[in-house]
């Protein structure tokens, strides 16, 4: 049996988790507003990444859902922030999409996000506005 523990620190409340191509384990941590990653094998704890703030790859308030996309591009929902924000596997930030808004393309309270590999396709429960959103990657450059 393997057993996830962050020795770093802790995990708070894990809002959603993935599991990439590499076999690592990535989780979001609401509260804390970090994306964890674990080897899955090992348990380990590899790295983390994601801060608060309203600046560039910065997460506005509490994070929720995260998939993984083409490329073990980590996709993670700003639930306060009302985007999703894309990173690579390494954690570092690649670019955002989406403002808070209740037209289409705009979210407020984006909950879950997840990716169709097969139709190249991200789509993202977008809360408050009650509904579900669907991208092609290749329209968001991927």
């Amino acid at each position: 049996d393997v057993k996830i523990k962050n020795k770093k620190g802790y995990i708070n409340y894990v809002a959603f988790a993935s599991i990439n191509s590499l076999n690592q384990l990535v989780l979001t941590e609401k509260y804390r507003n970090k994306v964890m990653v674990f080897d899955i094998k090992t348990g380990k704890f590899l790295y983390e990444f994601g801060q608060t703030g309203f600046d560039e790859g910065q997460f506005a308030g509490h994070i929720s859902g995260v998939c993984i996309g083409p490329d073990d591009t980590i996709w993670v929902a700003d639930s306060d922030g009302g985007q999703i924000l894309v990173f690579s596997k390494e954690g570092k930030f690649i670019t955002s999409f989406c403002t808070p808004g209740i037209d289409e393309g705009e979210l407020v309270g984006p909950k879950a996000v997840a990716y169709d590999k097969k139709n190249k396709r991200i789509g993202v429960a977008d809360e408050r506005n009650y509904r579900v959103q669907i991208w092609k990657t290749e329209d968001l450059g991927f």
